[in-house]
């Protein structure tokens, strides 16, 4: 998806285990080079802050006969446990704040944005960039309307707390 859609973003909401308990499949070498698939994927760097992990990789399709590459910066939030919320809003702010910026600077290409399974954290991420944009352009936000809009794109987007009547 990455290659295919040209994307230099991904925001990674997951650990890759969680109480013994795989949470993610490991798409990236841990130093040097490695193949997935068709896929040669290196890590050019890794830099750790308090509440996530920035990993720069650059890709390149064994298939492609150009050899072009792709550098992408993976920004993995660690600080959202599968079961729960994060402990401060603020961590979760700061990875939002530097992927606008790297957005900016890699030419506002496609963003990749995963969690475990795909739809709770996930959907909670987009929603919450989808409503601070839309605080910044309107002057107010409608919460209802984003998520439902998500809903509406993929269902089971953004969990709803279900209470035992």
């Amino acid at each position: 998806m990455v290659w295919e859609y040209k994307s230099s973003t991904i925001v990674m909401l997951a650990n890759e285990r969680e109480r013994g308990k795989a949470m993610c499949h490991k798409y990236w070498p841990d130093s040097g080079t490695q193949i997935y698939g068709f896929f040669e994927i290196t890590l050019h760097s890794i830099r750790e802050y308090p509440d996530y992990i920035l990993r720069e990789l650059k890709i390149v399709d064994s298939r492609d006969a150009e050899g072009s590459s792709q550098h992408v910066k993976q920004f993995q939030y660690v600080s959202w446990p599968s079961k729960g919320v994060p402990d401060s809003a603020i961590g979760l702010l700061d990875v939002r704040e530097q992927v606008e910026k790297w957005q900016r600077d890699s030419g506002d290409k496609p963003i990749v944005v995963h969690c475990s399974g795909g739809c709770g954290r996930t959907g909670t991420y987009i929603a919450m960039c989808l409503l601070i944009d839309q605080l910044k352009a309107e002057g107010l936000v409608d919460v209802f309307q984003v998520v439902r809009g998500l809903r509406l794109q993929r269902p089971g987007m953004v969990r709803s707390v279900v209470r035992n009547m």
